[in-house]
């Protein structure tokens, strides 16, 4: 077996093996993420309140570009959703200046998403402060309105 720097290769099979594995516990977290909420919801009779949540402003990010995607000049590879990146008090947070446009890729999916490295990571590595981009995309909503754009 080959070595570099005095530590054998890999063999490929293991590294594919390896990576399988995580992909799948992670496929397991969400999973079981989505499990429990749906069991608290059950457990409660209700779901969260949504009364404080902005259905023209989430609707108006949604038909945005994702602000990576955008940012970094690469081509969207998947929908757009709303992603709530400003830390908050628990859950129902207010849509108003807590939102930006991120691909479902970069917000949950890929390797580089919001979820899997954490917002400040997140932010770090894409090089996008998070905080001025929400207020951003909230201004820009309320122009819109007040044109009749939105």
């Amino acid at each position: 077996m080959t070595h570099i720097h005095g530590k054998p290769l890999m063999p490929y099979k293991v590294k594919s093996e390896k990576l399988a594995s995580r992909k799948a516990k992670r496929a397991a977290q969400v999973a079981k993420a989505i499990t429990t909420q749906r069991k608290m919801q059950r457990s409660t009779g209700k779901r969260f309140d949504d009364s404080h949540r902005d259905e023209r402003f989430r609707e108006y990010l949604r038909l945005q570009p994702c602000d990576v995607c955008f940012l970094s000049g690469r081509v969207q590879r998947s929908k757009t959703v709303v992603a709530h990146v400003v830390e908050t008090q628990g859950h129902g947070a207010y849509d108003h200046g807590t939102c930006i446009p991120l691909c479902r890729h970069h917000e949950l999916l890929g390797a580089q998403s919001y979820h899997v490295m954490g917002r400040l990571t997140f932010a770090a590595y894409h090089n996008i402060p998070l905080e001025a981009r929400a207020i951003y995309w909230y201004q820009r909503y309320t122009v819109a309105v007040t044109n009749g754009d939105a």
